[in-house]
């Protein structure tokens, strides 16, 4: 009993949650869709009122004039077109309002997907969380639409029903309940299993529309092609998608044999509402005009109460699960919203950076990427971090950036610990794993900071990054050429789109840079131009440059090298290479390929 209330209270919430932030977008639209859902109702009980009236007019007829007959008769008629054109105006009305609502919660869950902290897409929970809460955004919109017909159009008939029967004899109103309970405990059987089966579906429908992608995006096809891994991951989504249909079976299946028991008992409930009707009118309780509307009436009352229960209140027990994922995900502790503004002035103040004793372990891994960290890099000072795959060199680089908050210990840029300040604005970065937008070549930079359009264009930073709009080669329209042959633009090589992202870093004009192999596309005969590029930018910045190439990092003022998640060694190229430990043994097997001197 307590948890039934404690759902209704959930459905009551999730309502008042997600209701007004759809009428906010459209409340002309939302009034007339409640409107004409009360009067469509009001209508469909009208219509036993009217036709009782008509039928006892008939019955009269005989010992009397046929005047009241034409007269109801055309009031019955008047009564039943009035009810079609209503419902067919409501169901238009009703589908708008559905549109309206999508993009509504579909914008609502962008938005709150852009603020949650970067290490919650690291948990596997949590990505099923995302899965669940888009079905869940849709979901809503139906959520929506059920509650407010179920309360505008089908309380109001049934209370006009209940009504209408009492007063024609008090009996007759147990045809509602014979009728409404069987169906009732249907649907709470129903939905139940399919709360369940959603619950298992949303993790093999993300491995489904993961593999589904491997085959058929841009982002994978030339690999899956050439190394034919077209039937492994065929293979994978047929396993997938079996899984799912497994899943759905067993729900239907069980679900169709409730359906079948609770058929048989309807059915009965049915037959007992017939019978009612016969013993009060063979007792004289009710006139024969009333027996032959309610008897006419049956039929769409049963409908309707089916309708009721299995249609719209099984569509909100359906539709539940997946809204109460979404609701839930809309109140996601935010990532930095609790946090200080700070740095509001992105061009005064201090840009040092110290770590102390930092440690930071992934979700569900079983032990610490990085530990123990204690680094202080000053104001305007490069630092190079390098080291073996796995050392945590980019782990500690996101730490410092404040995308991860540490396990352990503290992060304090310019003073301000980032657990309590909001740092991202103060820094711009070049990551590895860079963003092939499909957008123009101008979008493409100016993301990065939207906020300077007026102030600049982005021919600049293209020009230090070494892609110069000018170039008709590579931009045949200049800086309005589109970056994607799928919009009919141009697609660049590796080496090219690198330059972009760092074009996109050098745009965004920040007291503190980060460089995440920002050479990693780059031909290596290229190498020795762009990194008197990074030293322009770097000038009077505070630099972290994480990278494999040991020529990029001796323009840094000292060097880090990391091991196993902890920094082994410090200094500059010269200290380092005369210690012969670890970071030698990097430069040297990098000298003879690179052509790297002393």
């Amino acid at each position: 009993m307590e948890k039934k209330a404690s759902k209704r209270k959930e459905l009551i919430q999730m309502f008042r949650f997600i209701y007004p932030k759809a009428v906010r977008k459209s409340p002309g639209l939302f009034f007339t869709s409640n409107l004409l859902g009360l009067t469509a109702g009001i209508l469909i009980g009208l219509q036993t009122t009217v036709m009782a009236a008509f039928f006892n007019a008939v019955s009269g007829a005989l010992s009397s004039e046929y005047g009241s007959v034409y007269f109801w008769g055309a009031v019955l008629g008047g009564v039943l077109l009035m009810n079609e054109i209503v419902n067919g105006v409501m169901n238009y009305a009703y589908e708008c309002m559905e549109r309206k609502s999508v993009s509504v919660f579909k914008g609502m869950l962008h938005e709150k997907a852009a603020k949650i902290a970067p290490i919650d897409y690291e948990r596997t929970e949590f990505l099923d969380r995302v899965e669940k809460a888009s079905k869940g955004a849709t979901d809503a919109t139906k959520l929506i639409s059920e509650v407010v017909m179920l309360f505008t159009t089908y309380i109001p008939y049934l209370i006009y029903m209940g009504v209408y029967l009492f007063v024609t004899n008090p009996v007759l109103t147990l045809s509602l309940l014979i009728v409404f309970i069987p169906v009732m405990f249907n649907q709470y059987i129903k939905g139940k299993l399919y709360a369940h089966a959603e619950d298992r579906a949303a993790g093999e429908r993300r491995k489904r529309d993961y593999y589904r992608s491997c085959v058929f995006d841009m982002e994978y096809v030339k690999e899956t092609r050439l190394l034919h891994k077209n039937p492994f991951f065929l293979g994978k989504f047929g396993d997938a998608l079996r899984m799912l249909l497994h899943i759905e079976r067993d729900v239907e299946k069980r679900v169709d044999f409730w359906e079948a028991v609770m058929a048989v008992i309807t059915l009965a409930g049915y037959g007992g509402v017939l019978a009612l009707l016969v013993y009060s009118l063979l007792r004289g309780e009710i006139a024969v005009g009333s027996f032959a509307a309610i008897f006419s009436s049956v039929g769409m009352m049963y409908g309707i109460l089916c309708e009721i229960v299995e249609g719209r209140i099984g569509s909100i027990s359906r539709n539940f699960g997946a809204v109460k994922n979404f609701t839930d995900f809309l109140q996601t502790p935010e990532w930095n919203v609790q946090k200080k503004a700070g740095f509001e002035n992105l061009d005064t103040g201090s840009a040092a950076i110290e770590l102390k004793e930092v440690s930071f372990q992934y979700p569900d891994a079983a032990r610490d990427a990085i530990r123990g960290i204690n680094l202080t890099i000053s104001s305007g000072e490069t630092i190079a971090i390098v080291g073996e795959n796995g050392a945590g060199k980019s782990t500690l680089m996101k730490i410092m950036m404040g995308l991860y908050q540490p396990s352990a210990g503290s992060v304090l840029i310019g003073g301000e610990d980032t657990m309590n300040t909001n740092s991202c604005e103060r820094i711009s970065a070049v990551f590895q794993r860079y963003q092939r937008y499909q957008m123009n070549v101008t979008d493409n930079v100016v993301i990065s900071d939207f906020t300077k359009q007026e102030e600049r264009t982005a021919d600049e930073s293209l020009e230090q990054a070494g892609m110069p709009v000018q170039n008709a080669a590579v931009f045949p329209k200049g800086a309005d050429t589109m970056l994607s042959r799928q919009f009919g633009g141009k697609e660049l090589s590796g080496g090219q789109w690198q330059r972009v992202a760092i074009a996109r870093g050098i745009y965004r004009d920040r007291g503190i840079l980060f460089l995440d192999e920002p050479t990693a596309a780059i031909d290596p005969l290229e190498e020795s131009e762009l990194y008197h590029q990074f030293e322009k930018m770097c000038s009077g910045k505070t630099a972290v440059i994480v990278t494999h190439r040991m020529g990029c990092a001796r323009i840094a003022d000292r060097i880090v090298v990391m091991r196993e998640g902890t920094i082994e060694e410090i200094g500059t190229h010269e200290e380092l290479y005369d210690r012969g430990r670890y970071y030698r043994q990097y430069w040297d097997a990098q000298a003879i390929e690179y052509g790297l001197k002393l």
